[in-house]
């Protein structure tokens, strides 16, 4: 999963507000979760890892479109 604490340290931004909205519909669907193992990481559950591609592309290009 994704520490949320890599994605401050490489963007300056925290990842929930940015993200956090798809990150629940990703929830909603059973698609992810987050969860505290030493740190709070977004990972992808089995459905989710099916799309993965997509999941990250979505990310991606939102947080590119953030970051310009």
């Amino acid at each position: 999963g994704l520490p949320l604490s890599l994605y401050r340290e490489c963007t300056g931004r925290d990842f929930l507000a940015d993200h956090g909205a798809f990150v629940r519909e990703l929830i909603r669907h059973g698609l992810a979760e987050l969860a505290e193992r030493g740190e709070l990481r977004l990972s992808l559950t089995r459905q989710g890892m099916l799309l993965s591609n997509s999941v990250l592309e979505t990310l991606f290009e939102k947080t590119h479109r953030l970051l310009d």
